[in-house]
């Protein structure tokens, strides 16, 4: 049974591109990542965006969201999760 997850950002005002240069990161880092089978940043209106991932297992999760700490900490430099 897959795991699905869906999220949205927001971009803080004038941090557009900083936001898409980390999306796009996170998702060259997925694309290695054993279990992760969808990994998707959407644009979602100006300014917002929404990500679709798909993994196998718990364990799948578990491996991007270390693997994928300190990037994602960093989204909240640029964006807010809404």
């Amino acid at each position: 049974m897959s795991i699905f997850v869906r999220a949205r950002f927001d971009a803080h005002d004038q941090q557009t591109a900083e936001f898409e240069e980390l999306t796009l990161a996170l998702q060259e880092q997925a694309k290695d990542e054993p279990g992760t089978l969808t990994y998707r940043w959407f644009a979602a209106g100006a300014g917002s965006y929404l990500v679709i991932e798909e993994y196998t297992d718990d364990e799948a999760v578990a491996v991007h969201q270390e693997r994928a700490a300190e990037l994602l900490e960093r989204t909240g430099q640029f964006a807010d999760l809404t």
